[in-house]
């Protein structure tokens, strides 16, 4: 098994020990399951961890909060140990301890080095207008990061993480340039968008014009974009594009997810960045059907259950701050 399918095997485990905390011949096949592999222990430590911190502590934006559906209960805390499984005793707790503090720090990581590089950073749920000295205007997203260079004769920014719109002040001596992974969009005075959602880099124009270049220089593919033009590149490198109505391009800036013709797991990356806490997918099947619609963000728990219930799919919450997705 791959360490994506152990993750989303053991937050399947998860679930199906909340929803029978007393059954007994499901836990014996737990730890079966914990015995059959290393991986499987280092991918429960993971999410147990992780449910364990979330219980801990409490996002910024809590007090924010609507309350929760009367449809989704709290679960219970996380099962107490039969065998050597569950909450690991002796010897073994002590390795896990070990291997869950290596977890917290591969997670926490790429968050801490985001702050160190970024000259703007928001929370999940937070978006924030950065006014540049230039006169130009910058929207960046949820949960994302940026970093600015100002300098001498040339406009940078360098989007770290997230989303972020663009209002460009035109200068015609100062090119001004947005760095996405490999994509970097160099503004002939504009008003547009460029985002980093799940594994794809895309960028569409409500106003004026932009050129877009996608991949290495040895593998440059360019365009030019005009209001209600996009492009996306996926992960692997493959470029789509279309056209779109240029009023409902940047529509993320008062919290809607729109989706068109987009798959759930598509959708649910979206919706990420406004939730303090983890999403978890645990039905492949179900992340990959289409759907169509407009999505309220200021309610993660309610957009899900519009994304996922019409498909026999449900919502489970763990803890405030963390919400699994399965499958009928």
């Amino acid at each position: 098994m791959t360490e994506e399918s152990m993750r989303l095997a053991a937050a399947d485990w998860l679930v199906r020990l909340q929803d029978r905390p007393d059954d007994e011949a499901l836990k014996d096949a737990f730890d079966d399951w914990l015995d059959a592999d290393a991986g499987h222990v280092i991918a429960w430590a993971r999410i147990a961890d992780t449910a364990d911190a979330i219980t801990g502590s409490e996002p910024a934006l809590r007090d924010q909060w609507p309350p929760a559906p009367a449809t989704m209960t709290a679960s219970p805390t996380m099962p107490v140990a039969r065998r050597a499984g569950w909450r690991f005793h002796g010897r073994r707790k002590g390795v896990m301890a070990a291997v869950a503090a290596a977890c917290v720090a591969v997670i926490a990581g790429p968050s801490l080095l985001l702050h160190i590089r970024a000259d703007h950073v928001t929370a999940p749920g937070e978006v924030r207008l950065v006014e540049m000295a230039d006169g130009s205007r910058i929207r960046l997203g949820p949960d994302s990061a940026m970093a600015t260079s100002f300098d001498g004769g040339h406009r940078d920014v360098r989007l770290l993480s997230g989303q972020a719109w663009f209002e460009v002040r035109p200068d015609r001596a100062r090119p001004f340039r947005v760095t996405a992974r490999d994509v970097t969009t160099t503004v002939l005075g504009t008003g547009f968008d460029v985002r980093m959602i799940g594994a794809s880099t895309s960028v569409a124009v409500r106003h004026g014009r932009v050129r877009v270049e996608a991949g290495g220089a040895s593998s440059a593919r360019t365009r030019e974009l005009t209001a209600g033009q996009w492009v996306r590149i996926a992960g692997g490198g493959r470029l789509q594009s279309g056209a779109e109505q240029p009023d409902l391009i940047g529509a993320w800036q008062s919290g809607e997810i729109l989706a068109r013709r987009r798959t759930i797991s598509d959708a649910i990356d979206e919706l990420r960045p406004w939730f303090s806490g983890r999403i978890i997918i645990t039905d492949s099947s179900l992340g990959e059907r289409p759907i169509s619609g407009i999505y309220h963000a200021d309610d993660p728990a309610k957009a899900l259950e519009s994304m996922v219930h019409p498909y026999g799919g449900r919502i489970i919450k763990i803890t405030p701050w963390l919400l699994i997705v399965s499958g009928a």
